[in-house]
């Protein structure tokens, strides 16, 4: 950043307290302003950071509409020793998990996907202000995907699908935050 290499760490073994699967445990990171924001794919929770890795505060989102991803350990290792990705999959696709966070208008934006690897999966988002004190509920759009924030927020809908182009929709959002 600035030219600069600057190194941040985030205590992993945070993580594991969730879930002992690592694969579930990918980072997903955005900075704003001076600080990192840090999450798991597979936990509803944010962390603030400094810019030397150390945890300022976090927050819960999702709420009672976040399905959590089921772990069962006895489960996992019986369907992991016949075919591991599968073991993977299987748990993905139990709850929900995140795909990314981006900003928008120096908030948090976390693209949320249920039911990820299905033929319809469930794509929505939570916005998050950078001071965590508001947290909106989870805004979903039936049958559109969260394609990227900016100014604006992005959602999209492939409309047709041609061996020479695809044709889409494509929603422009601001919300009221």
């Amino acid at each position: 950043m600035n030219g600069k290499f600057i190194k941040a760490y985030f205590d992993y073994g945070i993580g594991k307290r969730f879930y002992p699967v690592s694969i579930l445990l990918l980072g997903k990171i955005v900075k704003i302003k001076d600080y990192i924001y840090f999450a798991f794919q597979s936990i509803p929770k944010l962390w603030r950071l400094d810019l030397n890795g150390n945890i300022l505060d976090s927050v819960d989102f999702g709420g009672t509409d976040w399905k959590i991803i089921k772990y069962d350990r006895k489960e996992f290792l019986k369907s992991k020793k016949k075919k591991r990705s599968m073991a993977i999959l299987e748990l993905i696709l139990s709850g929900d998990f995140i795909e990314k966070l981006t900003r928008w208008k120096n908030n948090i934006v976390v693209n949320v996907v249920r039911n990820a690897f299905e033929e319809n999966p469930e794509n929505c988002f939570i916005v998050i202000s950078y001071d965590f004190k508001k947290v909106s509920k989870v805004i979903r759009y039936k049958d559109y995907e969260f394609s990227g924030s900016g100014k604006y927020i992005y959602l999209s809908k492939e409309l047709e699908i041609d061996s020479n182009y695809k044709k889409c929709e494509v929603l422009v959002c601001d919300l009221k935050f």
